[in-house]
Parts: C-alpha cells; sequence; structure tokens
C-alpha cells in the first residue's frame, strides 16, 4: 500500500473515529440533558398542576362509596380537570385511585382513554407503598415515558391515590435522533473535507519522499548521475533530501576514487607482472651462468689437482737429474784423478768411461724426461691460463646479467666481482708458472746438448782409450768440461727443483681458489634457484592481483557517473 493511501486511510480513520465518538457523546450529552430538563419541567408541572387543583377543587383528598373525591368533587372520570391541566402543562395527566387511572389524558392504542388501567409495579412499590415521589422514565400504556409520581394523601396522611405528569419519550428520542443525525451529516461532510485535505497533505508529504525513492531506486540500479534534490525546506524532508544529496556525491566520489585505484592496482600488477617475468628470465639466465662457472671452477679444480700431480712428478724427477748430476761430477773428479795417476789407470779409465757412459745416458733419459715433463707442465699452463681465461668470461657474463638485474642482482654482481678476481689470479699464476716452465724448458735443452756432446766424448774417449796416453790431457780436460757442466746441471736442477716447489704452492692456491670459486657459485646458485621461486610466487600473487583488479573494474562498471 502507498504512502498516500495509508495518510488518506488514516486521516479518514481518525474523522470517523472521532465524529462517531463525537455523536455518540453528543447524543448522550443531550439525552441526559433533555431528560434533566424534563424532569425538572415535570416537577414544575406537578406542583402546577396541584395547586390547579387546589384552586379549583377545594377540601383534602379522600375515598367515598369505591370513588376519589376533592373535597365534595368526584374526581372519577372527571377528564376536564386533567385535560385543563394536559392543555396548561403539555404534559399527560392522570389521577390514580390507589394504583388504577379514574382520570387521564393518557389513552390506549384504540385511542379511547385508558381509564380503569393499573400503574406499573415499580411506581406503585415507591409511591404506594413507600410514599415517595417516583422522578424517571416509566412505561405508561405500553409507551415509554419521562414521568413524574406523586402519592395522595388523606387527611390522615395516607396514600390513597397518584398524582401523574409524563411526556412520551419520542419526543426526546426524536430530538436526540434529528441532533445526532445533524452529527453525522457534519461528520461525512468533515470526513469528506478531511479526505481532500489528507490527500494534499498526503500529496505535500509524498511528493519529495516520491522524488526520494525515484533516486535510491536509480541509486540502487548503479545509476549516479541523477539531479540533486531540492533542499530549500527546512523540515525533515529538507534534510532527507540534503543527505540524499550528499550520501550520492559521496557515493559518487567514493565509485570515482575506487575506479581509479582499481585501474592503478591493474596498471600496477601489469607492470609487476612483466617486471617479475623480467626478473625472472634474467635469474634463470644467471643461475645458467653460475652454473656454467661452478662447471668451469670444478674444472679448473680437477685441472689445478692434475697440475699439482704433475708437478710433483716434476719436482721428483728433477731431484733425480740433481742426484745423478752430483754422482756424475764425482765421477768425473775421479776420472781426472785418475788420469792424473797415469797410464797405468787406463783399464780403470775405461771402466769409468764405460761407467760414465751408462750415467750419462741415465742422465740423458733424465733430461729428456725432464724435457717432456716440462713440455706437459707448459700444456697443464696453456689449461690452467685457458680455464682462467674462461672463469674470467663467465665472471663478465654474471656481472652483465646481474647489472640487468638492477638491485636484485646486486649480490650476484659481488660474487661474479670476486669469481672474476680469482680468475684473474689464476691466469697470474698460470703465466707465472709458464715463464719458470720456458727456462725449465731452456734450461733442459741446454742440459741435452751437454748430455749429447758428452756422450760423443765418452764414445770419443772409448775410441781413443788405446791411445790413452796421449789423449788423457784432452780427457782431463774433457773431464773437468764435463764437471763444469754437471755442475750447472746440477745448480740448475735445484733451481728447477725450487721453482717447481713455488709451481705446486701455486696450483695448490689456485685449488683452494677454484674450490672456493665452486662452492661460492653452488651457493649462488641455490640462492638463484630460490629467488627465482619467490619471483614465481611475486608472479602468481600478480596474477592473482590482476584477475582481483579486473573483477573490481567490471563491477564499478556497473555504476554511471
Amino acid at each position: 500500500m502507498k504512502l498516500r493511501t495509508k495518510i488518506i486511510l488514516l486521516f479518514s480513520a481518525v474523522i470517523t473515529v472521532g465524529t462517531a465518538s463525537m455523536g455518540t457523546f453528543a447524543g448522550i450529552s443531550i439525552n441526559s440533558e433533555i431528560v434533566t430538563s424534563s424532569q425538572e419541567k415535570l416537577q414544575s408541572d406537578l406542583h402546577l398542576g396541584r395547586e390547579l387543583l387546589e384552586q379549583k377543587y377545594s377540601g383534602d383528598w379522600e375515598i367515598k362509596g369505591g370513588k376519589l373525591y376533592k373535597g365534595d368533587t368526584e374526581i372519577n372520570d372527571k377528564l376536564d380537570v386533567v385535560d385543563q391541566i394536559a392543555k396548561a402543562t403539555g404534559d399527560n395527566v392522570t389521577i390514580f385511585q390507589n394504583d388504577m387511572r379514574v382520570a387521564t389524558t393518557v389513552k390506549k392504542d384504540d385511542g379511547t382513554r385508558a381509564i380503569g388501567t393499573k400503574v406499573s409495579d415499580a411506581v406503585a412499590d415507591t409511591v404506594l407503598k413507600k410514599g415517595q415521589t417516583y422522578m424517571g422514565e416509566a412505561v405508561v400504556v405500553n409507551q415509554r415515558n419521562q414521568a413524574a409520581y406523586e402519592p395522595i394523601k388523606n387527611a390522615k396522611g395516607e396514600v390513597i391515590g397518584i398524582w401523574f405528569v409524563g411526556v412520551p419519550s419520542t419526543k426526546f428520542d426524536s430530538i436526540v435522533s434529528h441532533f445526532q443525525n445533524k452529527v453525522w451529516i457534519f461528520g461525512i461532510v468533515g470526513l469528506i473535507v478531511g479526505i481532500l485535505v489528507a490527500g494534499g497533505v498526503a500529496e505535500y508529504v509524498v511528493r519529495p519522499m516520491r522524488r526520494v525513492t525515484t533516486i535510491a531506486q536509480r541509486v540502487a540500479e548503479g545509476d549516479l548521475t541523477v539531479e540533486p534534490l531540492n533542499t530549500a525546506r527546512k523540515d525533515e524532508f529538507g534534510l532527507l533530501g540534503r543527505s540524499v544529496n550528499e550520501m550520492v556525491a559521496n557515493l559518487r566520489g567514493l565509485i570515482g576514487h575506487v575506479n581509479a585505484t582499481a585501474e592503478q592496482v591493474a596498471s600496477s600488477s601489469q607492470a609487476l607482472s612483466a617486471t617479475t617475468d623480467q626478473t625472472a628470465e634474467a635469474t634463470e639466465q644467471i643461475t645458467e651462468s653460475i652454473q656454467h662457472v661452478a662447471h668451469g671452477a670444478d674444472q679448473q679444480v680437477a685441472s689445478a689437482s692434475k697440475a699439482a700431480r704433475a708437478i710433483e712428478d716434476l719436482s721428483n724427477g728433477i731431484e733425480k737429474v740433481a742426484e745423478t748430476a752430483i754422482a756424475v761430477a764425482e765421477t768425473s773428479l775421479d776420472a781426472a784423478r785418475e788420469a792424473e795417476q797415469g797410464n797405468d789407470s787406463v783399464q780403470k779409465a775405461v771402466l769409468q768411461m764405460d761407467a760414465i757412459a751408462g750415467s750419462v745416458n741415465t742422465t740423458a733419459s733424465g733430461v729428456k724426461q725432464l724435457e717432456t715433463r716440462s713440455q706437459e707442465i707448459g700444456q697443464i699452463v696453456e689449461v690452467i691460463t685457458g680455464i682462467a681465461a674462461q672463469t674470467n668470461l663467465l665472471a663478465l657474463n654474471a656481472a652483465i646479467e646481474a647489472s640487468r638485474a638492477g638491485e636484485q642482482g646486486r649480490g650476484f654482481a659481488v660474487v661474479a666481482d670476486e669469481v672474476r678476481k680469482l680468475a684473474e689470479q689464476s691466469s697470474l699464476s698460470a703465466g707465472q708458472i709458464a715463464n719458470l716452465i720456458s727456462s725449465i724448458q731452456e734450461e733442459t735443452t741446454k742440459a741435452v746438448l751437454s748430455m749429447d756432446g758428452v756422450i760423443g766424448e765418452v764414445k770419443s774417449g772409448t775410441q781413443a782409450v788405446s791411445e790413452a796416453g796421449e789423449a788423457f790431457t784432452r780427457i782431463l780436460t774433457a773431464n773437468r768440461m764435463v764437471a763444469d757442466q754437471i755442475q750447472d746441471v746440477s745448480a740448475s736442477s735445484q733451481e728447477m727443483t725450487a721453482n717447481s716447489q713455488q709451481v705446486y704452492e701455486t696450483v695448490g692456491e689456485m685449488m683452494t681458489i677454484a674450490e672456493q670459486s665452486a662452492q661460492s657459485s653452488q651457493t649462488v646458485a641455490a640462492t638463484s634457484e630460490e629467488q627465482l621461486a619467490s619471483i614465481e610466487e611475486i608472479a602468481a600473487s600478480s596474477e592473482t592481483l590482476a584477475q582481483m583488479a579486473s573483477q573490481m573494474r567490471e563491477e564499478i562498471g556497473k555504476f554511471k557517473l
């Protein structure tokens, strides 16, 4: 039910109830007033009638011969008396002998006077038995009357009859009914006027409510382009209109702000997703580069280990060469002493020459082996140099990828820089080793040439042993030369031993550095994998955020701003 209809019905109900209540109250009040007035009039009429009887008929009331007398006048059927009093008062008038009407203006239904009828029991009990005056409504010959009954007493004070005046209640009922009809007519007119007024009031009340309802429905449908309400009124409807205007404005601003925020969130989530994808790709590349670095470091450790073992073998060979050179030097000194002793020692010299030939062959073999080992060490050094260059290149690539990663790759850049430094140190150490190996190779070449000369001399000495006497001088000279050369070889061998020890220590440092590089690379690789997992989680979160922002924009798109 609409509010306008409710207001009209409410006004109508109030007016109807008010009119009915007023009519009922007015009817009751008027009836009560009429009854009171009629009783006062009847009281006065009783007195007036009694005075008229006293003036017209003197004497006391008495019953004689079964008849009612006033003085000497018989009252039974004395109609002119009651008619005169009725005419004077406008009432019904009756004189009772005891409880029976003997003179009356009251008529029966057939139009004849109700002489001989009796009074009601209630009236008889009050008036005849108690001797009291009865005032009120009474039934008089089947008709309601506002009546007044007064006892008629004889000279002895005995009640011998009743003096009655009364007015039919139908007169009062018609007056009350007529008044109530006027009240109802007034009520109906008031109801019609009230309905019209209620309609106007309802329209006055409902019009702004209808406008507010329309705006509320449009806002509920998402249309925020509504025109502001007229808020010039100073009552609650004006306050409601201002509140609705403020609500729509605040809601429009809120939706606009949420829409802008949703667009920013969508844009930021897309940018974040793109950034995380790039970061993930960079991290994967960094991980691959670090894995290459770790693999190269492992290879470097293995190569350094091989180089250490080779250098250790070289050192042992050089020590053997030195020992052999010392032995050869001692043998050469013995040979010189034997040569100086003369020809007697020729046979011993031949034996010594044979021994020298064997020693020289052994020395030549050792020197050649030293040359071979030196070449192997050179190859190892080349391998180490290549590994160092490869490590340096990998470190450079890792640094480049770390710089691409920005702030997230700073840790990788530090590790790559340390790896690069280690590679440079390895390259420098390998260069030093290469220089040492080159020196060893040069000395070994000289030793080989010297040993070739010694072998030739031994052969010449063996061939010329028969001419020992003549060749002692040459043999002695040759022995001295051999002794000098062997001393040089011994010194070179000792120097090579010291250098090989340095190379061994350097290779050990390279192994330590390579192991540290491998461990650091593994740590960096593990960290890269963890970071890659975190970046993937961030990417998933950014995609979820983008979807939520898209859904928010779809929901906000339902509003018209």
